[in-house]
């Protein structure tokens, strides 16, 4: 029972910490300089946990020890994010989003 309720809160960990994020924003104790937008920078932060909470799930269903599935999560919700900021770029600096 321990364990599964240590796998539980583990995945659920990035995602649970996104509202103490944009209190900690919206108050004014974490500031990015940019004001009433520094809100918009939990987004990445969302989508990361939210990758972070699928791969952890996926890795605990393939029964994956706890160090691993962590690193694995944090790896590749990690590299999935920077794949989407270079598609990103890439559709930016070739026009074809104009």
């Amino acid at each position: 029972m321990i364990h599964i309720i240590l796998r539980l809160g583990l995945s659920l960990l990035p995602l649970g910490l996104s509202p103490l994020l944009i209190l900690l924003i919206g108050e004014g104790y974490l500031n990015f300089g940019g004001g009433c937008k520094d809100v918009i920078m939990i987004i990445p932060w969302v989508v990361w946990s939210l990758l972070f909470l699928i791969i952890s799930v996926v890795g605990w269903w393939k029964k994956w020890p706890v160090a691993k599935g962590v690193a694995c999560s944090g790896l590749g919700a990690t590299g999935l994010l920077f794949l989407a900021f270079l598609a990103l770029l890439i559709f930016s600096l070739a026009g074809i989003g104009h």
